[in-house]
């Protein structure tokens, strides 16, 4: 005879009461949970002669909600309402694109494009979720999908990061040679990404204990991708940041009043989502030392990082959304006047680049302002 009973308690301080909550036996084996909380459950096998085996068959834990665990269920519905904003966003911005279809500059057809992967990335991420609620099972095609979007989101975003903080569509007509540049660095960083995500689930599935040495394996190339990535987001920091710093450096000292604005709204925007990751990234470590969230919390960390990348995508499609004038706002250089309300004259003219501008003795403002 096998009795089968369930403690409520806590795991963490193993404070379990001494009576069962509720016994049942194996012609009815079902337990319905009244109170949420952390379950224990102890099998015991009476006249054990220490011969027998004890086969438990399969277990199927579901709540009330269904299939998915507690700690990240509040992200299902997260998922879903963050993909219907992503689609009225993408979708308000496509339209703009189409209204001012010819005076659209290529920049805009890169943040439509990284919108729709982040419509895309949220939606299967949902998805997934759903599935996986719904049927106890995930779909190993959806699950793929989204981790593909979300590496590919990342890459996009940063790549979008460098061409906004070198002014393209504000100072540069196009990036020449260097649009190249940016995109391969891109596709590197989210290749190697999206190889190490796929080494880690391969390591993780691994199931018998002759396929141990192949899992090490699997982990410590991994491991190796791991400061290579690291390497690649730094460049990509460092190239954003000093070519914010360059653009603004260069239309300050051309009084370009209007432009000067935009790129400074860009840079509280940049600096906004950076403290945001730095308390994130905070507050990960203190969870890690005092478990302050409860475990059905934790997706709010999560969620939060995806909100931020909403928000300063959002931000960078406002400040470059779609208009009449938008074709021609990096071929305009304002005339400086001696007034306040003076510079709002513009002439029509190629400006040139912030890196190729040469100052009144022959030299580079880059150079100068690095020196």
């Amino acid at each position: 005879m096998i009795d089968h009973s369930i403690f409520k308690g806590d795991h963490r301080h193993a404070d379990v009461p001494s009576e069962p909550l509720q016994t049942f036996n194996l012609n009815d084996p079902k337990f319905d949970v009244e109170v949420s909380g952390d379950y224990v459950m102890v099998i015991a096998n009476c006249n054990d002669d220490g011969l027998s085996i004890v086969t438990l068959g399969s277990m199927e834990w579901k709540s009330v909600g269904g299939f998915l665990p507690g700690d990240i269920f509040g992200l299902m519905f997260f998922y879903a309402g963050l993909a219907a904003i992503y689609f009225v966003v993408t979708l308000w911005y496509h339209c703009g694109m189409k209204m001012y279809q010819e005076a659209a500059i290529p920049i805009q057809k890169y943040i439509l494009a990284t919108m729709v992967v982040g419509f895309l990335e949220v939606a299967f991420l949902g998805i997934d979720l759903f599935i996986w609620n719904i049927n106890g099972l995930r779909y190993p095609a959806v699950a793929y999908t989204a981790l593909g979007l979300g590496v590919l989101k990342r890459g996009s975003s940063r790549c979008l990061g460098v061409m906004v903080a070198m002014g393209w569509g504000v100072v540069r007509e196009s990036l020449g040679a260097t649009l190249a540049k940016i995109i391969f660095l891109g596709l590197l960083y989210s290749g190697l990404t999206l190889a190490r995500d796929f080494l880690a689930i391969a390591a993780e599935s691994v199931q018998h204990l002759s396929q141990i040495q192949e899992e090490e394996e699997l982990l410590d190339l991994a491991l190796v991708l791991t400061p290579i990535i690291i390497v690649i987001n730094i460049i990509f920091y460092c190239w954003i940041i000093s070519s914010l710093s360059s653009t603004t450096e260069y239309l300050r000292n051309m009084n370009q009043t209007s432009k000067l604005r935009r790129h400074m709204q860009l840079r509280c925007l940049i600096i906004t989502s950076l403290v945001i990751v730095g308390l994130l990234l905070a507050l990960n470590i203190v969870q890690v030392f005092t478990n302050y969230l409860n475990q059905d919390q934790m997706w709010i960390m999560q969620a939060v990082t995806h909100v931020n990348y909403l928000f300063v995508l959002f931000g960078v499609g406002i400040l470059w959304r779609p208009n009449s004038h938008a074709k021609d706002y990096a071929m305009q250089m304002e005339l400086p006047g001696l007034g306040e309300d003076e510079n709002e004259l513009e002439l029509s003219c190629v400006v040139p680049s912030a890196e190729d501008m040469d100052d009144e003795n022959g030299f580079k403002i880059d150079d100068a302002v690095a020196t």
